[in-house]
């Protein structure tokens, strides 16, 4: 590599673009992700030794992702050892990163009455946002656990080697390649497809919006309403094997808090009429009174007492 470095340096225009043009065709040979990495790198060994290539390799490629089917994932994480299948689950309903939510402390959890708060600092998001994200309180309790016993201070250190082992042991068992990316994005699937604030679940999941507001502009210290929203409308569709939300499934939610909605709007208004009905009765007893005062006055003016 060197000889050839040294060859391009002391060579004329016209042959260093004659190497630049084979180097591009060699790029775009089949297979593309093969050669494309071989040119990038390359190009990186020349500019570390001051040689820099004019030379543009598109390195970056559209993954599309497979969809598992609920059941076939169900299967595929009970059949996983303990930690393997844990951090499954945390990643499930977690929401970030797996980096970010692997590495944060212990330390940073808060615990409510029914969800563990995992407080994402802004130094470990990707996109340096400090967030929230949200777990159930018993599984919450079972990554806790798992970590003290193995002596970690955060959830999953060894993350990198554990989804390695989950990769390779379902591709070998069902031909299927899952990554712990994938559970991020199985949980913005899901998420979009309820009646949960789009603005919430992105914040929970760590992004930066490129348009409109940012769920970070208006959270405050207590995040009550977040958690509300996430156990109503996002938790139960988070588990291995649950039924994807539909359409009639939230039809039939969203009927269901109208008609909540109408019932609470129900009996208040007849709550009010109630208090106004009382206070009316009241002022009339009142008048009722005011009026006996003043004709008993008037009375007494027109027929003084005499001695």
């Amino acid at each position: 590599m060197k000889q050839l470095i040294d060859k391009y340096a002391n060579s004329t225009q016209e042959e260093k673009n004659k190497f630049l043009d084979s180097l591009q065709d060699f790029s775009n040979a089949p297979p593309l992700t093969v050669h494309r990495q071989a040119a990038t790198y390359i190009k990186g060994i020349f500019r570390a030794n001051r040689n820099r290539l004019e030379l543009y390799v598109d390195s970056h490629f559209a993954h599309k992702t497979t969809r598992i089917s609920e059941g076939i994932l169900a299967k595929l994480v009970s059949e996983l050892e303990e930690q393997q299948s844990l951090l499954c689950e945390f990643l499930a309903y977690g929401a970030e990163r797996v980096a970010a939510l692997s590495l944060t402390p212990l330390s940073l959890w808060t615990p409510t009455e029914h969800h563990w708060i995992i407080n994402i600092q802004a130094k470990t998001a990707k996109t340096k946002i400090e967030h929230p994200c949200i777990l159930p309180k018993a599984l919450g309790d079972r990554v806790r656990k798992n970590a003290i016993q193995h002596g970690y201070t955060c959830p999953f250190p060894n993350y990198k080697t554990i989804g390695h082992e989950i990769t390779l042991i379902t591709k070998q068992r069902y031909q299927i390649r899952l990554t712990l990316h994938y559970f991020r994005k199985r949980f913005a699937t899901i998420a979009d497809k309820t009646l949960m604030s789009p603005n919430d679940w992105d914040f929970l999941m760590g992004s930066k919006q490129d348009t409109g507001h940012e769920a970070s502009i208006y959270q405050l210290d207590d995040i009550t309403a977040l958690e509300t929203a996430y156990s109503k409308y996002l938790e139960p569709f988070l588990a291995f094997g649950a039924n994807t939300p539909t359409k009639e499934t939230l039809q039939s939610e969203h009927t269901k808090e109208l008609e909540h909605h109408l019932q609470t709007m129900s009996a208040e208004n007849t709550f009010l009429k109630q208090q106004i009905a009382q206070k009316d009765a009241i002022i009339q007893s009142l008048l009722t009174q005011l009026q006996s005062q003043h004709i008993a006055q008037t009375k007494q003016t027109r027929d003084p007492i005499t001695s």
